[in-house]
């Protein structure tokens, strides 16, 4: 098969996701993902090609997705569970890649999640930029080895499996994305390798949220709030932490706050229904998410297991909203207790007194609201810090021109 040339000198990176896709909007990863794919999509030098599961095709959005060449490969699935970690052993995706490297000169291929690393190290000597999305050994221990596909027969080896298949991929890569400092702490500690293999991916605020503002009034309005509640907010998905978080809030917390003017504030997509109480109101999913963020005075993140960074602290960080977190929940961001809100060894008395606290103090909740403002403008800002990507991948590419 005869490779396509690159008439326009642009160098072509291959976007690979394991499970998820680039340009569906309901995932907690669609956030690392698509910025990573919108960065290079938007730069003058690159061009790129992305390959990605074939399920939920049809959910793509076309505004996301642009003229950007798309492959798609069949997940394995066995008795209608999907096991997109072993890709590395998927025909499908194998035969896809093959395809993809015959007809375009890649220069670099930039994967999400280790699940497929090592079969394209087997395929290709195109260097290879492993981006994780969290330490996947320390998530299968806390909180992947519950997860629904996984046999219960295999679930014991889980952690053990998910610990080789990450370290060869990160021995394989010739670079490394990590989400924040302490996952790059920790890949050294696990993994024993470089520093300077590893770089660390700064998120951004979320653009859509921090510059289309909504008054409040007009946001629980949409939503159908009482305009003179306290309002504090959790979202999430169907995760083991999301999960626990929500009982937390549901049976640990609420129950204890006797202030009628207090109300939690729960949406989630997938998520088993609970009916609402006198304290809880539980929205189900919501399409227009920048509505939830800004009916809220507070948020609260109460997560004790997982591994990454929570997007959700970017979502309520981007709606300049106090938050009230666990170190878990706020992990690898960079809150600090006392100026953007509160950090605390989860107590159920604690977080009450901290939410008691905030609504009898209206003018801390707006002096961490400018804080935030602060925050976001010196630590999150995405431009600023997607010059060192850039920089980053075109030295790769010259670097290994120039061997071969």
């Amino acid at each position: 098969m005869k490779q396509e040339t690159n008439n326009d000198s642009k160098l072509n990176i291959l976007f690979i996701s394991s499970n998820y896709n680039y340009f569906i909007n309901n995932y907690a990863a669609f956030s690392i993902m698509n910025n990573f794919l919108k960065l290079f999509y938007d730069h003058k030098d690159f061009k790129i090609i992305v390959l990605q599961p074939k399920k939920e095709r049809y959910k793509e959005d076309s505004t996301l997705k642009k003229n950007i060449k798309c492959y798609y490969f069949r997940s394995i699935r066995i008795f209608n569970h999907e096991f997109f970690f072993f890709n590395d052993f998927n025909p499908f995706f194998i035969v896809k890649v093959i395809k993809i490297i015959k007809t375009y000169k890649i220069n670099l291929i930039h994967i999400d999640m280790p699940f497929g690393v090592s079969i394209v190290n087997i395929l290709t000597k195109i260097p290879i930029s492993y981006s994780s999305h969290n330490v996947e050994y320390i998530f299968a221990n806390q909180v992947g080895k519950y997860h629904k596909n996984i046999p219960k027969f295999i679930k014991k080896f889980w952690p053990i499996f998910i610990y080789y298949l990450e370290k060869n991929s990160v021995k394989k890569s010739i670079n490394m994305n990590v989400v924040s400092s302490n996952d790059k702490e920790k890949f050294i500690k696990l993994y024993k390798i470089s520093p300077n293999k590893i770089i660390i991916n700064k998120q951004g605020y979320i653009n859509e949220i921090y510059h289309n503002q909504l008054d409040k009034k007009e946001a629980r309005d949409l939503l159908n709030i009482d305009q003179n509640k306290f309002i504090i907010i959790y979202h999430g998905g169907p995760t083991i932490a999301d999960k626990e978080a929500m009982d937390i809030i549901k049976n640990k917390i609420a129950p204890i706050i006797t202030n009628k003017n207090i109300l939690f504030l729960i949406a989630g997509r997938n998520m088993p229904h609970f009916n609402n109480t006198r304290n809880i109101k539980f929205l189900g999913f919501v399409k227009d998410l920048k509505t939830f963020l800004y009916s809220a005075d507070i948020a609260l993140v109460p997560i004790l297991r997982g591994s990454g960074i929570r997007i959700k602290i970017l979502d309520y960080l981007s709606a300049k909203l106090p938050i009230i977190s666990t170190k878990k929940g706020c992990e690898g961001h960079y809150l600090k207790n006392g100026e953007h809100g509160f950090i605390v060894v989860y107590s159920k008395e604690t977080i009450k007194s901290k939410i008691i606290y905030l609504m009898n103090n209206p003018d801390i909740i707006s002096k961490y609201k400018n804080n935030i403002d602060i925050l976001l403008k010196e630590k999150y800002d995405r431009e600023k810090n997607s010059r060192v990507l850039i920089k980053r991948y075109k030295k790769i590419i010259r670097s290994t021109s120039i061997k071969s």
